[in-house]
C-alpha cells in the first residue's frame, strides 16, 4: 500500500481500487445490462470518461488499450462475458454481454462500491455512485457507434485542452495530429 492509500485509511475514507476486469464488468452492468456493440466501444467509451482509467496507444483508425483487450479476453475465457454476432442494417455486429456468472460478479462489485470512493490511477478519488453514472452515460452515448463516428470522436478529443494524455505523444506529435485534424475538417 502506498502513502496515498494509507492517508485515505487514516482519514477513514472507504476507498477501493478496481481491476481492469472489474471496470469492464461495471461497464457491462450499467444501462440495464444492455449488450455492448463492438469491441471498439469498450476502448472509446473508457477514453471518453472524465478521468481515463486505462492507458491507450494511438492506432491508425482509433485507440487501443492493451489492458482492456486483455481484461475482455480474460472475461470471455472465464465465461463472465459472451460474444455473439448479429446483422443490423446489412452489417455484421459483434456484441458482448454478461453471462449469468458475469451478472453475479458485477452485482458483487456494485455492492462493493456502494458508499465507497474509487481510487483511479494514483491520484483521483471519485465517489462510486458518480463513477457509475458516468459509465452509464458513456455507454449510452458511445455504444454501437461505427468506426467513422468513433474516429471523429477521437479526433475531436484531440482539440480539447488536455488532448489524449495517456497516448505518450510528444507535444510536437500532438500538435502535428491537431494540424492534420484541422485539415481533415476543412476538406469535408
Amino acid at each position: 500500500m502506498g502513502w496515498k492509500e494509507s492517508v485515505l485509511d487514516q482519514l477513514g475514507v472507504n476507498w477501493i481500487r478496481l481491476s481492469p476486469e472489474e471496470w469492464l464488468l461495471l461497464f457491462h452492468a450499467v444501462d440495464g445490462r444492455k449488450p455492448v456493440k463492438g469491441i471498439a466501444t469498450h476502448h472509446i467509451a473508457f477514453l471518453m470518461t472524465r478521468q481515463p482509467v486505462f492507458k491507450y496507444k494511438p492506432l491508425l483508425l482509433g485507440v487501443y488499450s492493451p489492458e482492456i483487450h486483455s481484461a475482455l479476453n480474460n472475461m470471455l475465457s472465464k465465461g463472465l462475458v459472451k460474444r455473439e454476432y448479429s446483422y443490423e442494417n446489412r452489417r455484421l455486429i459483434e456484441t458482448y454481454s454478461l453471462t449469468q456468472s458475469g451478472e453475479a460478479a458485477a452485482r458483487r462489485i456494485l455492492e462493493k462500491i456502494k458508499g465507497s470512493w474509487i481510487l483511479i490511477g494514483d491520484m483521483v478519488l471519485r465517489e462510486g455512485s458518480r463513477v457509475l453514472s458516468e459509465l452509464e452515460a458513456v455507454k449510452k452515448t458511445y455504444n454501437g457507434r461505427g468506426i467513422h463516428s468513433s474516429l471523429q470522436l477521437i479526433l475531436d478529443k484531440l482539440e480539447t485542452v488536455e488532448g489524449l494524455p495517456n497516448l505518450n505523444l510528444t507535444p510536437e506529435e500532438t500538435e502535428y495530429i491537431k494540424k492534420l485534424y484541422r485539415s481533415f475538417k476543412m476538406e469535408r
